[in-house]
């Protein structure tokens, strides 16, 4: 909300900010849920991409090189 992001598409934005285009921008490879890539991922507490933006979704799940976290 500080930069004024407040649509869906907004959020949408936001969110792709931190994942995809992150990783893009380090030239990360193999990333995203796709079979061979690594195990590496964060479920969180939300029904949607918005939803996970606006309230700081918890964690619920953080998976590291294919081995269960703490959350």
């Amino acid at each position: 909300y500080m930069s004024d992001m407040k649509s869906d598409a907004d959020l949408s934005a936001a969110f792709a900010l931190a994942t995809q285009n992150a990783a893009q921008a380090l030239g990360l490879e193999n990333y995203g849920l796709h079979a061979g890539n690594p195990a590496d991922l964060v479920v969180l507490r939300a029904a949607t991409v918005q939803e996970a933006v606006v309230t700081h979704a918890p964690r619920d799940l953080v998976i590291k090189g294919g081995r269960i976290r703490t959350a």
